[in-house]
């Protein structure tokens, strides 16, 4: 890396931790906007089905993280930041969208949307961490990563005031379509993401991080997901059917819990086998 002047590097820094604060803000400000997103899918009656609007944003932001640090030492931090950012502002404007599909398809829609988020916001804290440490050395790049793990934590403390206030506060008129108010906690993040891209290009178009040899463990990675995903599920699963929940099996040896269907089917299974 050539010499960069400071001013320079912790404007890049200062850009970079823009987009890392966004994704931190998405971590809280659903939660806040929740009673007013459910009633428009169906109502709070499967509520474990609509605690995913939360949970799936979660579950992706700590998958993509160590994802995203392993991928910035094969191709680069810079331009899979500008990646990261674009899915980023695609699932916002797709959560935002999700009303239009109707109660059912809907709430799908948003969940997927928020998976597409989640993995953009997430891939963001390693990514902007790694241009800190290209960019700085020493006692400043130590600063530099504070401010980048600072954003996300500044991120999700802003993130429930901002969402109550575009609640109260933001309803722009579109000819012809019939917009509720938290679809704006999503739709304002897309010209944010659009605004911090182009100031990403201006401030670092010609910055790339060094690469290196390797692979992605993309198996090690699959099992990770899988157990955070059960994890989550038999939490969710445990809240709407109590954790002293037992298991049963019925005549064709399938077992289940209290208001979950039936799986695993075996013919030489009988009840007693759970």
């Amino acid at each position: 890396m050539g010499e960069l002047r400071p001013a320079s590097a912790w404007a890049i820094l200062l850009v970079a931790s823009l987009g890392v604060f966004l994704g931190g803000a998405e971590l809280m400000v659903v939660a806040i906007a929740l009673p007013s997103i459910v009633p428009d899918f169906g109502g709070w009656a499967d509520l474990g089905r609509a605690s995913w609007i939360v949970n799936a944003y979660l579950l992706a932001y700590v998958v993509a993280m160590p994802l995203a640090g392993r991928a910035a030492d094969l191709w680069g931090a810079r331009r899979l930041y500008v990646a990261a950012l674009l899915l980023f502002a695609a699932g916002s404007l797709g959560a935002g969208l999700a009303r239009f599909a109707g109660p059912a398809a809907g709430l799908d829609w948003l969940i997927a949307a928020r998976v597409v988020q989640g993995f953009g916001g997430g891939a963001l804290v390693p990514l902007s961490m790694a241009l800190a440490s290209h960019l700085f050395r020493g006692r400043a790049r130590a600063a530099a990563l504070g401010v980048e793990g600072a954003a996300t934590f500044v991120g999700m403390a802003v993130g429930p005031a901002y969402g109550a206030w575009v609640l109260l506060n933001v309803s722009i008129p579109v000819p012809g379509l019939d917009l509720a108010s938290w679809q704006w906690i999503f739709f304002l993040n897309v010209p944010v993401a659009l605004v911090t891209l182009l100031l990403i290009y201006v401030v670092a178009g010609g910055i790339e991080t060094p690469r290196a040899p390797g692979k992605i463990d993309l198996v090690g990675a699959a099992i990770g997901s899988l157990g955070l995903v059960a994890g989550i599920a038999a939490v969710t699963q445990a809240g709407q059917t109590g954790w002293s929940a037992s298991c049963s099996c019925d005549d064709a040896g399938r077992w289940s819990i209290p208001g979950s269907s039936p799986i695993g089917a075996s013919a030489h299974r009988t009840p007693s086998a759970c």
